[in-house]
């Protein structure tokens, strides 16, 4: 891959980026009951700080593709993780919302190669590290607007998993398909329940 490869991949990936968090914020109240559903606690709240990172995250890969890559990488990574939680916790069908409300369809391994994808084209714009596309003097203030807002939103997961740890005993439940003696922190049930 060359450098007007690796630009071209960084243009894609900021509208990429772009177009996720505008259809997340155009439609707050459905991105907010989204996040509720993959069980994110303040789901409002990361119902706006997820979007603003994306477009952060978007803008950076125009100004400095490197870091803005390397930040793409760390948020699908996040992403990828809270759907696999969710998808494992929940005997129903999960919906992304990925691309806010018009994403209706529900998780599949679609899903994660989309995913897989994108990450692997942020890995080669970081590996080749394409010239900026945009004023190199606001370089290092989205550079560290961007490191923030990034780290913001891996420890908003961060504590969205440990709080799950902590009501729920496990990160990850172990599915329908497992006996109630296999999960820890659960008593066995009976067919009605009780």
């Amino acid at each position: 891959m060359n450098s007007s490869v690796a630009t071209v991949i960084a243009v894609m990936l900021a509208g990429t980026f772009a177009w996720a968090a505008l259809a997340k914020l155009r439609n707050q109240r459905s991105t907010t009951k989204g996040f509720a559903t993959l069980g994110l606690p303040q789901a409002k709240r990361l119902a706006v700080v997820v979007p603003l990172t994306e477009l952060l995250i978007g803008a950076a890969l125009l100004a400095l593709p490197a870091a803005g890559a390397l930040a793409s990488v760390v948020l699908l990574v996040a992403f990828t993780m809270v759907l696999v939680r969710a998808q494992r916790a929940s005997v129903n069908e999960i919906r992304c919302g990925c691309f806010g409300a018009a994403d209706t369809e529900p998780v599949t391994w679609v899903t994660y190669i989309r995913n897989a994808g994108l990450g692997f084209a942020a890995v080669g714009v970081f590996a080749i590290q394409p010239p900026s596309l945009l004023n190199v003097s606001v370089g290092p203030l989205l550079a560290v607007t961007t490191s923030a807002a990034t780290m913001a939103l891996i420890g908003s997961v961060g504590l969205a998993l440990l709080t799950m740890r902590r009501q729920v005993g496990v990160f990850f439940s172990q599915g329908p398909g497992k006996s109630s003696s296999e999960i820890p922190d659960q008593q066995p049930r009976g067919i009605n329940g009780s």
